[in-house]
């Protein structure tokens, strides 16, 4: 029997409809497979844990390790990797962001993204931490890529940056025109359905998938993000949607 602890997290007011729909696409996976048995459940920080029994048992660990990815041990990560995370305890401090790779929580260890390194990475040689997050968007539970530069294996403390493609794809983003949508923790199903009843799916380019429960709605141009924030919000009440306006960004 094996249980492996993957990188994506649910969380949130459908967190027990995304572990179910997560639990669906596993046995999906493994169908074919020789499994007796899986279980999934999450962690105390809500990363899915997949329990399962089974000739195929380390064959399907791969399976999952190359769609989803199996977060490191603090022994394993090093220093000029990258790994995927989410944003967490945002605004909490002033000196950082930090980003759970998904590191043993006993004791918790977060990747520290220092606000000197934010400032250089994003040309806000002024700015705190607070003004760079808004510009930016740099919301709780966003998914992120990261890189490490530094490791304490004494302190148990790791420090690091954005990775060049996340930052070249906000960038990216800022200098378009189309208005965007962040909604984290839901499904495509869910947002298509509440376009639909709100009648904006012809206001919508694309819904485009940033991390496994992650999205980011892509308006089309002329279509402010903030209306069809208004018309969608009550359909998807307590879930997190946060306007990506380049206008905004870029000023």
């Amino acid at each position: 029997m094996t249980t492996v602890t993957l990188v994506p997290r649910v969380y949130g007011p459908e967190s027990t409809h995304l572990l179910d729909v997560f639990g669906r696409r596993i046995r999906g996976l493994s169908e074919d497979l020789h499994i007796s048995q899986i279980r999934v459940s999450t962690d105390s920080r809500g990363h899915i844990e997949i329990t399962m029994d089974g000739e195929d048992e380390e064959f399907l660990r791969n399976v999952l390790d190359q769609r989803y990815g199996i977060v490191p041990s603090f022994e394993m990560v090093d220093r000029d990797s990258e790994y995927s995370g989410y944003l967490v305890d945002v605004g909490q401090v002033g000196y950082g962001l930090y980003v759970d790779i998904g590191l043993p929580s006993n004791p918790l260890t977060d990747l520290l993204i220092p606000l000197h390194r934010l400032r250089e990475q994003f040309d806000m040689p002024r700015k705190s931490l607070n003004e760079i997050c808004r510009k930016i968007v740099l919301v709780e539970d966003l998914p992120v890529n990261t890189r490490i530069t530094d490791i304490n294996s004494v302190k148990g403390e790791v420090e690091g940056q954005f990775a060049e493609s996340y930052v070249d794809r906000i960038n990216a983003w800022a200098n378009e025109s189309h208005e965007r949508l962040f909604i984290l923790g839901s499904t495509y199903k869910i947002i298509n359905n509440a376009l639909s009843k709100t009648n904006h799916k012809q206001d919508v380019i694309e819904i485009e998938r940033i991390g496994i429960f992650e999205f980011s709605v892509v308006c089309k141009l002329g279509t402010r993000a903030t209306g069809i924030l208004s018309a969608i919000g009550p359909l998807l009440r307590g879930i997190p949607i946060h306007p990506f306006i380049p206008k905004k960004v870029r000023g």
